[in-house]
């Protein structure tokens, strides 16, 4: 298989489109790692405020804002203070950011700021007991029968 530039009808190269000659299909868009990439335009119509910062003396915004001249959007990510650059972020549509804002709305976020991260299980490993069950389970065996659980091995 030889890849092709695919020309268009006056001979000019159609940027970055490779045609397999023998079977004639189109073969994946890949830009050469030379070729400079357009500039990102972004115009903030609206800032709506500071939800954080970062390590990086950079500002965690929520902005509505217009990426390559597209439609205005409700945009999160960190900007720096005159922003000139920013960092990687998440875009949401008008439905998106409301069903976003109905979510956190259902959250009790006192309940857990100070907890620990929930362990997560792979197939095939049970879940860890809750403090509460095994409190009641431990009160209940005697300390022969007692049991404690080593990253995943058991002894007694």
């Amino acid at each position: 298989m030889s890849p092709m530039k695919k020309t268009d009808p006056e001979g000019y190269p159609d940027e970055f489109v490779q045609v397999d000659l023998e079977t004639g299909e189109l073969l994946p868009e890949e830009k050469p790692a030379d070729v400079p990439r357009d500039p990102i335009r972004f115009k903030i119509f609206k800032h709506f405020g500071v939800i954080g910062s970062t390590y990086q003396n950079r500002d965690i915004e929520l902005n509505w804002v217009s990426w390559n001249d597209g439609s205005a959007k409700y945009d999160i990510r960190a900007w720096d203070r005159i922003h000139e650059h920013m960092s990687k972020g998440i875009t949401l549509f008008s439905e998106e950011i409301i069903a976003l804002r109905d979510l956190l709305n259902t959250i009790d976020f006192e309940r857990y700021r100070s907890q620990k991260p929930v362990r997560t299980e792979r197939k095939g490993e049970s879940a860890p007991e809750a403090p509460e069950e095994k409190k009641a389970k431990d009160a209940a065996e005697t300390p022969e029968e007692a049991k404690t659980i080593d990253n995943g091995a058991e002894t007694r």
